[in-house]
Parts: structure tokens; C-alpha cells; sequence
């Protein structure tokens, strides 16, 4: 799981990164969308993933889950920083 975090932070768009007014809205969003691909391709629980990410609530993490979800499908930005982040991570995995 530690290889996967790094890699879609590594992978995450670095250009919006840099802007000191995103920082704070963008490392939040980094970890949501972290957890959203943890759950979406891995078999962690959502217990599981909350303990990685210090969340000790499971519904804390399922809510994540579904915020970022809803996100994707109005935030363009969002939606395609996202499938870029599956489509590396994809072939990443293929590689290993």
C-alpha cells in the first residue's frame, strides 16, 4: 500500500501543487484521492485504510470514498487527474 500512496503522489499533478494557495485544499485532496484509489483497487477495508491514514472512524473513510466519487463526476479536473492516476497506476502494476 506504501508503494501505491507514493506513486499517486509522486504522479499527482505537480504544476497545481506548486501554488501556495492550493496547498492546504491540494494535500487534502491528494489523500482523498489516495484513499478513493486504495479502495478501488486494493481488497483494504475501509478500517484498513482509515488506520494507514490515522482516520479512526471506517465512515469517515467510506465518506471520503463517496465525496471523491461524486467530485469526479463534476469536476472535470478532478476526473481526468484521476483516470491519468489509473491508467499509471495500471501500468505500473502490469510492469511488477
Amino acid at each position: 500500500m506504501i508503494f501505491m500512496e507514493w506513486l499517486i503522489y509522486f504522479l499527482y499533478d505537480s504544476t497545481i501543487k506548486n501554488r501556495i494557495s492550493w496547498s492546504m485544499v491540494l494535500c487534502h485532496e491528494q489523500r482523498d484521492v489516495a484513499i478513493y484509489l486504495l479502495r478501488r483497487h486494493t481488497n483494504k477495508t475501509l478500517a484498513e485504510i482509515g488506520k494507514h491514514y490515522e482516520i479512526t472512524n471506517y465512515s469517515t473513510v467510506s465518506t471520503v470514498v463517496e465525496k471523491i466519487k461524486s467530485q469526479i463526476k463534476t469536476d472535470l479536473r478532478l476526473s481526468k487527474q484521476t483516470k491519468q492516476l489509473e491508467q499509471k497506476l495500471s501500468k505500473s502494476q502490469q510492469q511488477t
